[in-house]
């Protein structure tokens, strides 16, 4: 059974009268921009710990035991929220606080909040997606070619928003609203442990240069 028969009719399109076709991408471009993104968190990270040093909280013990002994749960706890929800800021914001932990403790705290919350989003889209004023609020902070490359890729859409700098809680709430098999969606959404680990090796490697 393909994903075209799960996905025709689909509340999405009645939430915008798209056409797959306006949602194949150009992974060039894809790549180009995933670039520009690790610059830009590069940029942010780097200035966020040079005033995190100057301002003498390196050293701090009180600093370090917070982050010993809630940081996990906080930083899930700020991933999930963000996985689950469609407010415009990134869980990359969280990488300056993190990158003094071990690559298995950063991969699996960041990526298992994030599967989490973003199944969360993908169950929220799938039970509420036919009630008018959700949909409605989808519609309004949602851009037509995402939802056009979530209906073209269906679960590939998943995985690509798992790793490029897209919109992925939209995707994953546009999953769930067009229907796309759950298991599906939950194997899609393991590729944020891949990016969560692939993001931390890439931040901490440049970063110990300095």
């Amino acid at each position: 059974m393909n994903e075209k028969h799960h996905m025709d009719p689909v509340e999405i399109d009645e939430l915008q009268q798209i056409d797959s076709k306006n949602g194949e991408l150009s992974f060039r471009e894809l790549f180009k921009k995933s670039i520009w993104a690790i610059v830009v968190l590069m940029v942010i990270t780097g200035i966020s710990l040079f005033l995190i040093d100057r301002a003498g909280l390196t050293d701090a013990e009180f600093l370090k035991e917070f982050i010993d002994t809630f940081g996990a749960w906080a930083v899930a706890g700020y991933i999930f929220i963000m996985e689950l929800t469609m407010f415009p800021v990134s869980v990359d914001m969280i990488w300056p606080f993190v990158l003094s932990w071990s690559f298995l403790k950063a991969t699996l705290v960041m990526g298992t909040a994030s599967v989490v919350g973003s199944f969360c989003a993908y169950l929220v889209g799938r039970l509420l997606g036919h009630i008018p004023i959700f949909n409605n609020w989808v519609r309004k902070n949602t851009k037509p070619e995402t939802a056009a490359m979530v209906k073209r890729y269906g679960a590939w859409g998943v995985v690509i928003g798992g790793i490029a700098p897209l919109p992925f809680s939209t995707i994953c709430t546009l999953a769930g609203m067009a229907k796309l098999p759950a298991l599906r969606v939950l194997i899609a959404l393991q590729i944020r442990y891949v990016r969560m680990g692939l993001y931390f090796l890439i931040f901490s490697g440049i970063f110990s240069l300095g």
